[in-house]
């Protein structure tokens, strides 16, 4: 009994400390931090949040910033507004990875317009939409399960001018480099994964053992980069889209894959702010970690930790 209740007591000092550092760490938030702070310790994940505000380890996320989506066969609307503060981004020092994407198709891809007659639409999708199909169009291929497509300009060819990166974007010596829609019978808009769900580019493997949070940015926002975002979320890795530093397709569709980041639990802001929130990056991890879906487990020792060698100790 002398030893269960000298562990309370640990317990108790060691919560008690923890909060008020937190709460001094982030001044003006003291009821949300306590709030926080409860609710984490309650589901044993106070460590993990506190161990990756100590030690944050951020990786950006650069999503194919190809000459093909600049200026070339499908270039997205004032793409080249943003190569100067993409460059910025990727130049700050604070991130753990740096991650270019590179849409990488073979000449056969499924999402060629070019390419449309190679394969059979599906017969159903085809009686209810008869007529001449056109490039930009969505149909839907013969499978099991049928696959929707969306069929572009042949683009980012794999070895094309087009594929390359932008001669604006200097690529930093520590980069990692995902190629994606390799697979000609299928598209990948996120770096993570193809759309079908289930080819998986091993960015989740690289990132998930140590990474706290993730930014993304690049073309478009309403594909590739709000898809990217959506999986990592999806994945646990708390994720920020940057608005200031990705363009998308059109504005209706950018405004619902927006709004889809942030109903999934991602957050949208900008450089600037993403820079001076760090209140919101810290409650944002907290968040995730909270929904169930955090990936990292920091591997550090933190003051809660202590309680389990005071517990053996005392036995």
């Amino acid at each position: 009994m002398r030893k269960f209740a000298a562990l309370l007591i640990v317990v108790n000092i060691v919560h008690g400390d923890i909060k008020e550092d937190l709460i001094k760490r982030f001044p003006g938030h003291e009821s949300e931090v306590s709030s926080i702070v409860d609710q984490l310790e309650t589901k044993g994940l106070l460590a993990d949040w506190e161990a990756a505000l100590t030690n944050p380890n951020p990786a950006l996320l650069v999503i194919d910033m190809q000459n093909d989506f600049i200026t070339g066969s499908l270039a997205v609307p004032r793409a080249e507004e943003i190569l100067q503060l993409v460059q910025e981004i990727i130049d700050d020092e604070i991130w753990g990875h740096v991650v270019l994407s590179q849409d990488w198709h073979p000449q056969n891809h499924i999402s060629f317009f070019s390419n449309v007659e190679s394969r059979s639409l599906d017969p159903e999708w085809l009686s209810k939409n008869p007529g001449n199909i056109s490039v930009f169009d969505e149909v839907v291929f013969s499978g099991s399960p049928p696959y929707p497509q969306v069929l572009w300009p042949d683009h980012c060819v794999q070895g094309s001018e087009g594929a390359e990166f932008h001669k604006e974007i200097r690529i930093p010596s520590n980069y990692s480099l995902i190629r994606k829609g390799m697979n000609p019978e299928r598209d990948s808009y996120s770096a993570f994964f193809d759309n079908s769900g289930n080819g998986d580019t091993g960015l989740g493997d690289l990132l998930i053992p140590d990474t706290t949070e993730v930014v993304v940015i690049g073309l478009a926002t309403d594909y590739c980069v709000g898809s990217s975002a959506l999986d990592s979320q999806r994945l646990g890795l708390p994720a920020t889209l940057l608005t200031d530093a990705s363009r998308g397709v059109a504005e209706s569709s950018t405004s619902a894959m927006l709004d889809r980041v942030e109903q999934a639990g991602g957050r949208v802001s900008t450089w600037l702010q993403w820079n001076q929130s760090n209140w919101g990056r810290a409650k944002h991890i907290a968040e995730t970690m909270m929904a169930g879906n955090f990936a990292v487990r920091m591997d550090s020792v933190t003051p809660l930790m202590l309680t389990v060698f005071f517990l053996q100790l005392m036995k």
